[in-house]
């Protein structure tokens, strides 16, 4: 009832309840300014217009792409099928979301975690193989593969990779800016020492994704979409990450770090610097079956200053097999606040498995000196000892009855 009543607007957000409507088949796609455009992963093709089921383009890439920013388009995931990729659209490196005033509608059933209408990572390898050779040209430095394998592996253009090589002379992380199948040329940036295939010995390359979207614009808007951050590599700790102003998020499910070894670095939602006045209604962020460990991980990191966010019904779930460090809400600096941030009716879960010891706190690292952290309506925790562990910090408020003992009133000690 609680998603409902932020969905259908009941006096909390009254503007998105015809959109929400059509998330229940009861309505047409949200109403747009612009052109909307398709993509069907299982059958669509990045040759076609996209602008109709019958012609989607195969990935958000391309229908990104496709939209003009300030125009007011939108873009429609079609899930199809009864597997992963049938209903996901992958990406080899993250999105950078910099275009405004876009809407991307998740048409797939409206679930409130894990939906079908998806957006996930991907990992692409060359496997360990002794035909890769390094050139350093001065300018652009360049990876050869003397096999011509690198297309058929997956890579592409914007991809972020790491090497790993026999002689560990050119291991590191580079982004590819041109692509053939024998040939990555480097940004212009990164320096590679020339090197042959056999001196190099037999190496590596794998893809990796820090994120999986990266929204610098405003204005735009997301329903009934679920993001998932499934590389292994131990850079691909995010999962949205918005330094952009005024964009929504309805019923989205939101993961980062799912694939990768558990470290303090993870998070699902990151809110960058002048990441100022975005909404989040009846969205999920993490999962409980993902282990974070005994590590000052969290689900939403708050690491520049940012203005009035606010989330409405929202649940933060995760779980924690060891120790007490894991946070559900994390600020890496004092100034990261600039005023208020408020989670109303929002559910703040971490799965112990075993009944282990609680977590010490939802807030964990650095209180803010400016702004504070609203906990306000009926919002609940469960697997964490308290909302904020830290005495001195007094900047976490809770708007709601004191804790109690279960059973005398107030809010139980434990759920």
């Amino acid at each position: 009832m609680k998603l409902l009543k932020y969905l259908l607007g009941e006096g909390v957000q009254p503007q998105v309840r015809d959109s929400v409507n059509a998330l229940w088949g009861l309505g047409a796609l949200p109403q747009i300014r612009g052109t909307w455009f398709y993509v069907d992963p299982t059958s669509g093709a990045n040759t076609n217009a996209g602008t109709s089921a019958d012609n989607a383009v195969a990935d958000i890439q391309t229908a990104y792409a496709l939209c003009t920013s300030g125009a007011g388009d939108g873009i429609v995931l079609l899930s199809a099928g009864t597997t992963a990729s049938g209903t996901t659209s992958y990406l080899t490196h993250p999105l950078l979301w910099t275009k405004h005033g876009i809407t991307v509608f998740g048409a797939a059933a409206p679930v409130r975690m894990f939906g079908r209408a998806r957006v996930a990572t991907k990992d692409v390898t060359t496997g360990s193989i002794t035909t890769i050779s390094f050139t350093n040209s001065g300018t652009s430095d360049y990876i050869s593969d003397s096999a011509g394998g690198f297309i058929t592996a997956g890579f592409k253009v914007g991809d972020k990779i790491i090497v790993d090589s026999t002689s560990n002379t050119n291991d590191g992380t580079y982004t590819i800016t041109a692509l053939t199948a024998t040939k990555m040329t480097l940004d212009t940036g990164d320096s590679l020492t020339t090197e042959s295939a056999a001196t190099a010995g037999a190496t590596v390359i794998t893809n990796y994704c820090t994120e999986v979207i990266n929204i610098s614009g405003n204005n735009n808007t997301f329903y009934n979409v679920h993001m998932f951050n499934a590389d292994t590599a131990s850079t691909s700790v995010g999962g949205l990450v918005i330094t952009g102003d005024r964009n929504a998020f309805i019923n989205c499910h939101v993961v980062g770090g799912g694939g990768c070894a558990a470290a303090a670095t993870i998070s699902s939602l990151e809110l960058g610097a002048s990441a100022d006045e975005n909404t989040f209604v009846g969205c999920t962020f993490g999962s409980d079956t993902i282990d974070r460990g005994d590590n000052a991980n969290t689900e939403v990191s708050i690491t520049g200053t940012a203005y009035r966010n606010r989330f409405y019904g929202c649940e933060f779930l995760s779980m924690a097999g060891s120790g007490t460090a894991h946070g559900a809400i994390k600020s890496s600096a004092a100034g990261n606040l600039g005023t208020d941030i408020i989670f109303r009716d929002c559910d703040f879960i971490c799965f112990r498995p075993n009944e282990a010891a609680s977590m010490a706190s939802v807030f964990i690292g650095t209180a803010p000196t400016s702004g504070r952290i609203l906990i306000l309506g009926t919002s609940a925790l469960s697997g964490y000892a308290a909302w904020d562990a830290a005495g001195g910090n007094d900047r976490v408020y809770v708007g709601m009855p004191t804790y109690a003992a279960s059973g005398a009133g107030g809010i139980p000690t434990t759920i």
